[in-house]
């Protein structure tokens, strides 16, 4: 997140500008706020974009909706300059692809994404528990990614990442030992990684948490799966979807949205005192006097989290000031 006196700063111009819009109504709230953070509602420049499916056998359908998908997400995405790679959810020691980029070349470009669903076309291995949420750190992290993957994740690009599966994740680190499946998984969640240690893990692969989003499509109805793809969503911010849909257009939609810059979820510097937060939109090329005090959001102390309503996210080509007086505490 940006700071007030980080946006302050002489360079680049573009802060400085914002800061001239934004000023008025930086003072025209009820007084108490010691704290101003402020996101921009812009589309990334450059986005590496990892698609984590699961291989199982029970996803064939699935895998073929996504596929017919894939253009209401892309639609968000034209002109940025993209790299999409696919990976399964499969972190088994005896998978020779674990966490491997599949296909050759190992990512798509933005000219290329007609070879994209092919992709998505994974032949199935035969392992028993879903670990995308361990499988993408591997797949990313510079010191544990396979060979093949090198080049894929640039510094300077945002980074998403889209989880699909109809099983819920099991990444446990070993914790279950060698022959554990599936129902392992459901019965010892406590020997599971906690997913705020592997969202801080999460946030760790980008400089600014602004870079990162994480989406997915999971099966909602199955309370038995658990939650613990949502779960990490909910902690990064993104698009939770249900992958049970008979036509997943909407929700790619959605989650390219996001994706493409409109941003639904906020993580704060400080943890506030909830009764002194406000809310400020403005457009960037907008007079100061324009900017708006606005509803349609939500805050989970929990994670930290400005959350808005889809229906009320703000718009691409805004600012969003959040004033509130901190409770002294820095957000983990």
């Amino acid at each position: 997140m940006l700071s007030l006196e980080d946006a302050m700063t002489p360079a680049p111009a573009l802060h400085t500008l914002l800061v001239i819009i934004l000023a008025p109504c930086l003072g025209c709230g009820l007084g108490g706020h010691d704290e101003t953070d402020l996101f921009f509602q812009e589309p990334p420049g450059s986005l590496d974009l990892l698609f984590v499916m699961d291989d199982s056998a029970s996803m064939a359908q699935e895998r073929e909706a996504i596929g017919r998908a894939l253009p209401d997400l892309t639609a968000h995405l034209d002109g940025v300059d993209l790299q999409v790679g696919v990976i399964s959810t499969n972190l088994d020691n005896d998978h020779a692809e674990a966490a491997q980029l599949l296909g050759e070349p190992p990512w798509l470009t933005h000219d290329e994404l007609d070879a994209l669903p092919e992709r998505f076309e994974i032949e199935v291995d035969g392992g028993s528990r879903s670990q995308g949420l361990d499988a993408a750190l591997v797949a990313l992290d510079e010191a544990t990614h396979p060979e093949a993957n090198t080049g894929f994740r640039r510094a300077e690009a945002s980074l998403g990442i889209v989880f699909f599966t109809t099983t819920d994740d099991c990444s446990d680190r070993g914790a279950l030992g060698g022959g554990a499946d599936g129902f392992d998984c459901l019965l010892r969640t406590d020997l599971l990684v906690p997913v705020t240690e592997l969202a801080r893990e999460y946030r760790g692969l980008v400089e600014d948490p602004r870079e990162l989003t994480t989406s997915a499509l999971v099966d909602l109805d199955d309370a038995d799966e658990g939650d613990r793809y949502p779960d990490l969503v909910a902690h990064v911010g993104g698009v939770t979807g249900d992958i049970g849909d008979y036509d997943p257009s909407d929700d790619m939609y959605r989650i390219g949205a996001v994706l493409g810059g409109r941003r639904l979820a906020f993580r704060l510097d400080r943890l506030p005192v909830l009764d002194t937060l406000e809310v400020w939109v403005n457009e960037l090329e907008g007079e100061a006097s324009d900017a708006v005090l606005t509803e349609g959001w939500s805050f989970d102390l929990t994670r930290c989290q400005l959350r808005f309503d889809e229906a009320d996210a703000p718009p691409l080509g805004s600012v969003v000031s959040v004033l509130y007086e901190s409770s002294g505490t820095p957000c983990d």
